[in-house]
């Protein structure tokens, strides 16, 4: 009996550790076509199933109001020269926490004090993300389109 415990225990985790390793590959994807600002990448992560919630509390479903909240985002959002410092990042099963800060990678202001990012992913695709941020002081909210 024992032996059959030891085998659904390694056969559960080695799904689990293919489970972290696929979620990871998406992940990883994700964020240097994000860095790279790569819209045609980015929506690679998506399908018309994906949900964003961003932090104005819109939701955005499906590849195109997705794409539309990306080029948004870069347009008004990103600092000039954008440069991610991962705080923290969080992968267990199909669920990825990243705490982050955003700053001008030339003179180093910093843009977003703190910001967060939850991915859902299934099957190769951002299922489910939400995003929070809160920018830095002297910094103003962009224009809402």
């Amino acid at each position: 009996m024992r032996t059959i415990y030891t085998i659904l225990f390694l056969s559960y985790s080695l799904v689990c550790l293919s489970q972290n390793a696929n979620t990871q590959k998406v992940h990883d994807h994700h964020h240097q076509a994000l860095i790279d600002q790569n819209l045609h990448e980015i929506m690679k992560d998506y399908n018309e199933s994906s949900v964003l919630i961003t932090p104005d509390g819109k939701v955005h479903k499906g590849t195109e109001q997705i794409r539309n909240t990306f080029e948004y985002a870069f347009r008004e959002m990103f600092p000039p020269n954008c440069e991610f410092n991962i705080l923290q990042k969080v992968i267990e099963d199909d669920v990825v926490f990243i705490s982050y800060q955003a700053s001008n990678a030339e003179t180093g202001q910093v843009f977003w004090e703190y910001a967060v990012d939850t991915f859902i992913i299934e099957d190769g695709i951002i299922k489910y993300q939400t995003v929070g941020i809160q920018l830095a002081d002297g910094i103003s909210p962009p224009s809402q389109n």
